[in-house]
C-alpha cells in the first residue's frame, strides 16, 4: 500500500470517528426532541411564565402543553392548575377580563334579562365549547378550598357559572330539536350553578347577581325542565 492510501484511510477512518463521537454529543438533544415531553429539561417556573406568555398570545394549545408538564411535577402548583383551567376557557372564547368588562357594558347598555345577559357572554353550545368549559370549571374544582385565594374562588365562579349558561343554550336545543331534554345536563346545569353561587358568595358584580336570580328562577318553576319549558323559544 503507497503512503498516500495510508494517509486516505487514515483521513477517511478519523472522520468516521469525528461524526460518531459527534452523533453521541448531540443524541441526548435528538432523543428529548423526539420525546413525548420536549418540555422536561425546563424548570417549572420557566414553564410556568412561558405559558402566561402563550395565553397572552391566544395560544391556549400551546399553554396547556407546558401547563400539563408543571403539573405532572407538581400537582399541588394551584397557580398552574388555575391557569391550566384558564386555557381551557379561553379555547371556548372566554377570558375572565373580557367577560367582566362585556358584564359591565352589557349592564350598562340596559340588558334588562338576567339569563340574556349571561348568555352574550358565552358563543354557541357546540359539543367542543360544552366539554371545554367542563374540563375549565372541573380543573378549579382540583383546587383544595383551604389554598383557594380570592382571585382563584372568583374564576371558578366565573366558570362554574357559564359553563352552566352554555348548559342551558343547549338544553334549548335539545328541546326544540328533540323534543327532550337530558337528565344528566339538567343536572349537570343545576350543579354548576350551585356551585357559582357558592364561590361568589356575598359578592355583588354583574355576573354573580344573574346567576342568583337564575337560580332562584329554577327553583320556583320546580326545576331545571320546566325552567326551559318555560323560555322563550
Amino acid at each position: 500500500m503507497t503512503l498516500c492510501a495510508k494517509y486516505l484511510r487514515f483521513l477517511f477512518g478519523f472522520q468516521i470517528f469525528v461524526c460518531f463521537v459527534f452523533f453521541v454529543s448531540l443524541s441526548p438533544i435528538i432523543i428529548s426532541c423526539g420525546s413525548k415531553n420536549s418540555y422536561s429539561t425546563y424548570a417549572p417556573k420557566d414553564l410556568e411564565a412561558q405559558a402566561e406568555l402563550d395565553m397572552e398570545g391566544k395560544r391556549y394549545s400551546d399553554a396547556q402543553e407546558k401547563l400539563a408538564t408543571v403539573l405532572s411535577e407538581a400537582p399541588e402548583n394551584y397557580d398552574a392548575r388555575s391557569l391550566y383551567a384558564a386555557s381551557f376557557a379561553g379555547q371556548a372564547g372566554i377570558t375572565l377580563f373580557d367577560i367582566l368588562m362585556k358584564a359591565v357594558n352589557e349592564q350598562k347598555s340596559g340588558t334588562a334579562n338576567q339569563l340574556d345577559l349571561l348568555k352574550g357572554l358565552v358563543g354557541d353550545a357546540t359539543a367542543e365549547n360544552v366539554a371545554l368549559m367542563k374540563s375549565a370549571t372541573d380543573n378549579m374544582l382540583l383546587i383544595p378550598t383551604a389554598a383557594e385565594t380570592p382571585s382563584m374562588k372568583y374564576q371558578a365562579g366565573i366558570f362554574q357559572a357559564l359553563y352552566g349558561i352554555l348548559l342551558i343554550k343547549k338544553l334549548q336545543q335539545d328541546l326544540a330539536t328533540l323534543g327532550t331534554i337530558d337528565p344528566a345536563d339538567a343536572q349537570a346545569l343545576l350543579d354548576a350553578l350551585l356551585a357559582a353561587k357558592g364561590s361568589f358568595g356575598t359578592t355583588s358584580g354583574p355576573v354573580d347577581s344573574a346567576v342568583g336570580k337564575i337560580v332562584d328562577d329554577i327553583q320556583a318553576k320546580g326545576g331545571v325542565a320546566t325552567y326551559i319549558q318555560s323560555l322563550p323559544k
